[in-house]
């Protein structure tokens, strides 16, 4: 008996060569709304199916149930028009349950990643994980590969990207040919597809959302879906000449134990002027002095003289160092000791749910306005683009943290947030609230 199940497109018939002629163990493929990712993955599972054999089995793992339960009656669905075919092919279809038993003895589950280690057991031939990028990336690596081990199984996954978290990283492995035994990858949008009816429907849609909302969800670009940080590639660019600005303005976010401390440096145009440091004190198996001495190095490091030299003479105009804010909640003791050592252009400040807020909008704006600079460095920008704002639904506040899936860390935006407010308090005038 053969079958057609549907026309594919150029990127779906690109999928289909990889998947089934290269056959890395990963086909990964990051196509945009419109552009048909579900569809395809669904119509492959029916024919991995159908041309299995007695023993195998598919998995299909979505984030959250719901979804999972969606595509599962969608197959039921394709072949509504057909009930003759489908009592042949189909043994049993359990909804209660969520499985497809095949006549040829193939079984087809649907799960969901927020079952975590119930997934654990069994042993299966495919995977097929829908939206991955919004998973947590323990439970593929953790509970569904160990699955293929017996087996010699293979993994589809699809997705929009959902900032640069591990799914844009895999996908640029994807992209190199060395890694092709392990993991191919694809990206198409709704351009590629070259269709009038379809281009105009997403143009359309575009009109109703915010320009990153569109990116992201249509055109592939690595933001998260609730994002508040715009431009952040386009911000990148080179440390400024170091005799080519006047002020230095720092930001400390201080983590004790499990959280990290991350010490940044910005000049009065909002460039950062060196790299991030970041460390541990459990990771780094740092003593509390040991921990207290890095802080000061940097501060040091930021307080030297500027010097210039003009022709044969060298100008000295002292330490540019202006300020410092230093994120004190709890580390009051902390702070002192490093007053008392000689940081006294340190200020220390408390954070709290009513000035959170400003102090990150205000970084937000000099992104949305292009009017900040950092440097290529690939953990900030994971944690810029998971930075997300959500709204309680009960008080109506706004709260201002990494997603988990997108970021797992906010503490090096909180420090260059804390620097950029730092440049503006002191250069717009603003009040600052000692406490």
């Amino acid at each position: 008996m053969k079958i057609k199940l549907y026309k594919a497109t150029p990127p779906q018939v690109e999928a289909s060569r990889i998947v089934n002629e290269v056959k890395p163990y990963i086909t990964m493929v990051v196509w945009g709304r419109q552009t048909g990712k579900t569809f395809f993955m669904t119509n492959d599972l029916v024919e991995r199916a159908l041309s299995g054999k007695r023993g195998d089995v598919i998995m299909w793992v979505s984030p959250i149930m719901q979804q999972s339960t969606k595509v599962f009656l969608s197959i039921e669905s394709m072949f509504a028009d057909y009930p003759d075919l489908w009592e042949n092919l189909v043994k049993r279809f359990d909804r209660k349950n969520n499985f497809i038993e095949w006549h040829n003895g193939v079984l087809v589950k649907f799960q969901s990643g927020d079952q975590g280690d119930n997934l654990r057991g069994g042993t299966t031939t495919f995977t097929y994980v829908d939206e991955c990028a919004f998973m947590d990336y323990n439970i593929i690596e953790q509970v569904l590969m160990p699955m293929h081990l017996q087996t010699g199984g293979r993994f589809m996954w699809g997705t929009t990207f959902n900032g640069k978290n591990w799914g844009w990283k895999k996908y640029q492995d994807g992209q190199k040919s060395k890694n092709k035994d392990f993991i191919v990858s694809h990206m198409a949008t709704y351009k590629d597809l070259k269709n009038p009816r379809i281009t105009e429907f997403c143009k359309m849609m575009q009109k109703n959302m915010t320009k990153d909302n569109f990116d992201q969800e249509y055109l592939c670009k690595p933001i998260a879906a609730g994002a508040i940080f715009m431009n952040i590639t386009a911000c990148i660019g080179k440390f400024p000449d170091k005799d080519s600005y006047e002020d230095i303005y720092l930001g400390i976010d201080v983590g004790i134990s499990n959280d990290y401390c991350v010490l940044t440096a910005i000049n009065e145009r909002y460039e950062m002027i060196r790299p991030q440091v970041r460390f541990n004190m459990r990771e780094d198996r740092l003593s509390s002095e040991e921990y207290r001495d890095k802080i000061i190095q940097f501060y040091n490091e930021c307080n030297e003289d500027w010097i210039v030299k003009k022709g044969d003479k060298e100008y000295n105009y002292g330490s540019r160092l202006r300020a410092g804010h230093f994120e004190v909640n709890g580390k009051e003791l902390l702070y002192e000791d490093l007053f008392q050592l000689g940081c006294e252009a340190l200020i220390p400040i408390a954070v709290t749910g009513t000035n959170k807020g400003d102090m990150v909008n205000h970084t937000v704006k000099l992104f949305e306005d292009k009017k900040i600079t950092i440097p290529e460095d690939e953990g900030l920008e994971e944690e810029l683009g998971g930075f997300e704002s959500k709204q309680n639904p009960i008080t109506g506040k706004m709260t201002y943290a990494n997603d988990p899936k997108s970021a797992k860390h906010d503490d090096r935006v909180m420090s260059l947030v804390h620097a950029c407010w730092c440049a503006h308090e002191e250069l717009d005038g603003g009040e600052t609230l000692f406490i």
